[in-house]
């Protein structure tokens, strides 16, 4: 498999971009761009050896630079939903940056996604991929401590991607990084994921309000629209959940899992492709694009909407205030760590 960086044109400071593409001879393409350490295209072959995009995205850096739906980025300081954008740090009540209506979403006005990360190419035998790392100042959208972040991005001939997230940090405070790739495994003909047929190995879920915000209580899925522990398509009865799913599925109530887990796996039968999800975070958002329509990718046609899915592994949303789910709390003398691997194949 070859790596190769090229120029991908400059951000609005004059700062030059990188993007990174990964070839392997297995069928698999993978490109990168440091801006936002973001995935910024994803090939994989069907089940007649065909490689096909299925991610949403764009080809130029320019796109990048202005809102969108956060295409392959990773989102942070702290990915998801804070409820009224305020939450308590002992005595200390600490008030972010509010960019949905009243609530804090993926880090804020300029999280993550936004910000230019340093990039290192590093390759194994197996594998190659980029380090992309930056410092998250103190006070950055109003959250305490200074972060030093790390993203180690890597791809496997064996249609394996990789994503593992380190940080530390100089005061207690929140972290919650994930990637919003959107898949759709049909390929760039397809504009929608009714078919797919996802299995998630979740028993429970997270009820939300109208916002969007959980309600504190983990329900369980058996008997719901929510249960997807056996293998069913999305259009199955994604009409009995108002707006669709934008819901965390809870594998692990109280902590992170202790070891790398396999909790989700979507099919599309039209092409033949699987990808499998495998992480230590206790829950893993299931977006299904509700709210694409209109917006525009690489193809630069109108979406409509659930044109694609995210599986976002993070802690739970709205964490920070709720005492009783897994603490998303930082301490500097600790240091955050997570691993998510997207596996992909094709039935024959």
């Amino acid at each position: 498999m070859t790596i190769e960086k090229h120029e991908y044109g400059s951000t609005a400071d004059g700062s030059a971009v990188e993007l990174f593409r990964i070839d392997t001879e297995t069928g698999y393409r993978l490109a990168l761009t440091n801006y936002g350490a973001r995935v910024v295209s994803l090939q994989t072959p069907d089940r007649h050896g065909k490689s096909e995009e299925i991610t949403l995205g764009f080809n130029e850096l320019a796109p990048y630079l202005q809102p969108n739906p956060y295409y392959g980025a990773t989102v942070g300081r702290v990915a998801n939903r804070v409820a009224g954008g305020t939450f308590r740090i002992g005595r200390k009540t600490v008030r972010l940056h509010c960019n949905e209506g009243e609530n804090h979403l993926h880090g804020g006005h300029q999280g993550f996604d936004a910000h230019l990360w340093s990039a290192e190419v590093i390759g194994h035998t197996d594998c190659a991929g980029v380090r992309f790392s930056r410092v998250s100042p103190d006070k950055e959208e109003r959250y305490p401590g200074k972060l030093w972040v790390e993203v180690e991005v890597t791809f496997s001939a064996d249609g394996a991607l990789s994503l593992l997230y380190s940080a530390q940090a100089t005061k207690t405070t929140p972290v919650n990084l994930t990637n919003h790739t959107y898949f759709n495994l049909a390929g760039p003909k397809s504009r929608s994921i009714s078919n797919h047929r996802v299995e998630i190995h979740a028993a429970h879920y997270l009820p939300v309000s109208e916002a969007s915000i959980p309600t504190g209580e983990l329900r369980e899925v058996a008997g719901t629209p929510f249960d997807f522990t056996r293998s069913k398509a999305i259009s199955a009865e994604i009409g009995a959940v108002p707006g669709g799913y934008d819901h965390c599925f809870v594998f692990s109530p109280h902590e992170s899992l202790r070891e790398l887990t396999s909790v989700a796996h979507v099919y599309d039968p039209d092409s033949g492709r699987r990808m499998e999800v495998l992480t230590t975070k206790p829950g893993m958002q299931l977006y299904t694009g509700n709210k694409l329509k209109g917006k525009k990718d690489r193809h630069r046609s109108k979406l409509p909407a659930r044109s694609a899915l995210c599986l976002e592994t993070q802690h739970f949303p709205n964490a920070v205030n709720e005492p009783h789910f897994p603490s998303p709390f930082l301490e500097p003398s600790r240091a955050y760590r997570h691993h998510t691997i997207y596996r992909f194949s094709a039935s024959r």
